[in-house]
């Protein structure tokens, strides 16, 4: 062999190979020669499946009425795989281009669309007339795959390509028809329903475009006769949201509950809490901004529906299509993406949580969301979102910077959603299916009515009623343990913090001063806070103190966080000849809950001189009240909604911090309020800020 350049020279089967590893499946090959016709700016599309389930006389034809194609573009792009031709015509582009009143920009970039229709079948035949042509002549080209699969070269294998008068696009008519025999394979009615609802949902449920059509005829149309669509099913979202994110910031954020007829007792609701709010990395412990403007993003719109699958609540509201929705929900929930109104691969599939739903749900249940809740759509435009590429396959985007980052905005945006939503699930399971209430309590004291009522004899009566009473007892008592233990639990993380800020002030000042009376100090320190860590856990007897010995605790234990967010304790104890009774490490538990909510929504909202305030008052005969009140923009939850299991405007919240200050405070004879901080004489200052009262016992004296 002489020396010199050489060239590479494909076998023939390449295509047969690159047919079979670029497209996935018979969905993926339908919406790409679909999506062809589309960037060929048809506004009808019609698709005939006939005798699918016999792959030797199953027909597949795809017709639309674009603008179709000469012989050269046959030739010299259609019959070049990986062409720049369209790539060439998204990048130049600098607005939508129109073309008889419509207005789109090409879909395809990767010139692969076209092995769709080998990954159908064997044999196809394409006719084609484009609407400018002046030959009045259309464009028939026949292609057998089974001549690519022997040993021959690509350029050695022959292709029909030729004109002719016109048979199928006569008249005026123009356009492109596929037509695909000699199937791969037997077509089965599963195959069949996806490919048929993928064709269905290329275009947003939340969004009609008049412009593009897709006109399904099928000789298996008995196999798709049950399904349903969005608009079955629409009506029976309880919750929906639209939102649009834009550089940094929740630029519109619209999110309303509406209860059908029959639920009565809970209010409709429209919320725009989240509107100008910045966007939040979930996933940083800090909470840093995300921002689209960093990436070739664009702006991002997101409209979702959401509905309640809960039992009791559809039994009132459509019994007898129970089924029906949660199968649909189970088929086609999850949140999908578009591209200019035409929806990705794979996005929103049962197959690809691309938002990790499954996983957020694992460990919050009652409050994020799952794919079979909710039908979600994110829209973004084409030129703006170059940054977002599409793998080859078709199947999503490549996993760059720019998705990481529009993945984190998502998934904040629907975090906003979910906190919204938790107000209004509380409603309606407080006022029908009655989960927020004691479940044991509640159904003992149901059924010892019903023991009144129905057991005539006293002392089967009286047995029974003994035995309802003890599991009473025992659940109290266990509710009990379960208030320490959850209070351990919850606070074990300010354990953590607090002990890692002492450790790495102890590494500094070894690096910088050697061992010094500072550094033994910090050790004596952080013994100390082990210590009152440790009294937390020991001691939970009721005992009298002082208030203001009270907060000087939690003031000890929490020193260097206070110190880390700048936040300072303000006391204003009138009064400390009165003592109050309490298990001072719940009470102290109880207060570095709220410490702990201030100090996030003080830093959210950044507020810069960063204040609360203790103030002792009477709040009835042998009661003493503990008003605390930060100088911070108040609740973002109505106050008879703060203290219910799972319900958190925080992002990552699982709202349970308050509804343990609760089960203290009853646990103690004490209550908690969330009284009007106006109504106390604490200044300005603090006019605005979450107001919360813990109301305790005081001691009796002996006279």
């Amino acid at each position: 062999m002489k020396d010199g350049n050489i060239y590479f020279r494909p076998r023939a089967r390449l295509m047969l190979e690159l047919g079979e590893q670029l497209i996935k499946n018979e969905s993926v090959a339908m919406l790409e020669l679909i999506k062809n016709s589309y960037d060929a700016f048809a506004k009808n599309v019609k698709v005939r499946l006939d005798n699918i389930d016999n792959c030797n006389a199953g027909l597949i034809v795809i017709e639309d009425d674009g603008v179709g194609m000469t012989k050269d573009t046959v030739v010299n792009h259609w019959m070049e795989p990986a062409t720049f031709n369209k790539k060439k015509i998204v990048d130049d582009c600098k607005a939508p281009i129109t073309h008889n009143g419509v207005k789109r920009i090409p879909l395809g970039e990767k010139g692969i669309g076209r092995f769709g229709a080998h990954k159908l079948g064997n044999r196809i035949k394409m006719i084609t007339r484009n609407e400018d042509d002046q030959t009045d002549k259309e464009v028939f080209f026949e292609i057998n795959w089974n001549d690519f699969n022997n040993d021959k070269y690509l350029n050695e294998v022959e292709v029909k390509v030729f004109e002719r008068d016109p048979v199928v696009f006569v008249g005026d008519k123009h356009g492109t028809r596929i037509e695909i025999t000699e199937l791969r394979h037997n077509w089965q009615k599963r195959e069949y329903r996806n490919v048929y609802k993928s064709m269905l949902s290329l275009n947003s449920p939340f969004k009609t475009d008049d412009s593009f059509k897709i006109h399904i005829k099928s000789t298996q149309e008995e196999w798709v006769k049950d399904l349903k669509d969005y608009s079955d099913i629409k009506s029976k979202a309880l919750y929906s949201a639209h939102i649009v994110l834009d550089g940094n910031k929740i630029e519109e954020y619209t999110y309303n509950f509406r209860p059908w007829e029959v639920l009565q007792k809970v209010k409709a609701r429209e919320s725009h809490a989240y509107q100008g709010e910045k966007i939040l990395d979930l996933e940083n412990k800090k909470k840093t901004e995300v921002d689209l403007a960093a990436f070739k993003i664009g702006r991002v719109t997101i409209d979702l529906s959401i509905f309640d699958l809960d039992s009791y609540i559809l039994n009132l509201g459509f019994p007898n299509e129970k089924k029906m929705l949660k199968d649909y929900l189970k088929q086609n929930g999850g949140i999908s993406i578009y591209r200019d109104n035409m929806r990705l691969n794979e996005y929103g599939e049962q197959s690809n949580d691309w938002l990790g739903l499954g996983a957020r749900r694992i460990n919050n249940p009652a409050k994020t969301l799952s794919s079979n809740l909710v039908i979600g759509a994110v829209y973004i435009d084409r030129l703006d979102s170059k940054d977002l590429i599409e793998k080859t396959s078709r199947e999503g985007f490549i996993e760059n910077a720019a998705y990481n980052c529009f993945v984190k905005a998502v998934l904040y945006a629907i975090s906003c959603v979910e906190n919204e939503r938790m107000q209004d699930k509380a409603d309606l399971r407080i006022f029908y299916s009655g989960n927020f209430k004691e479940p044991v309590i509640g159904a003992v004291k149901k059924l010892s009515k019903m023991v009144d009522k129905k057991i005539k004899d006293k002392d089967v009566k009286k047995e029974i009623k003994s035995a309802l009473k003890n599991i009473e007892n025992e659940y109290e008592e266990i509710n009990k343990i379960y208030v320490k233990s959850s209070s351990l639990g919850l606070n074990m993380s300010m354990v953590i913090h607090e002990i890692d800020k002492i450790l790495k002030e102890l590494e500094k000042s070894a690096e910088m001063e050697g061992v010094s009376s500072h550094i033994m100090g910090l050790i004596s320190d952080l013994a100390g806070r082990i210590s009152s860590y440790s009294e937390i856990v020991k001691n939970t007897k009721m005992k009298s103190i002082m208030l203001d010995n009270l907060i000087d605790g939690v003031q000890r234990v929490l020193k260097y966080r206070l110190r880390a967010h700048k936040l300072n304790f303000e006391k204003r104890i009138c009064n400390n000849k009165r003592t109050i009774v309490c298990a001072d490490s719940l009470a102290r538990s109880a207060i570095m809950n709220i410490v702990d909510n201030s100090i996030y929504w003080l830093e959210r909202y950044n507020v810069a001189d960063k204040k609360m305030c203790f103030l002792d008052y009477e709040e009835e005969s042998g009661y003493r009240g503990l008003l605390i009140v930060d100088n911070g923009k108040g609740f973002t939850l109505p106050v008879d909604k703060i203290t219910l299991p799972f319900v958190s405007k925080k992002e990552d919240g699982m709202g349970l911090g308050l509804h343990l200050v609760r089960q203290i405070m009853e646990t103690m004879g004490g209550k908690i309020l969330f009284p009007n901080a106006n109504d106390f004489d604490i200044g300005d200052e603090y006019k605005n800020g979450a107001a919360i009262a813990l109301v305790f016992k005081e001691e009796i004296k002996s006279k």
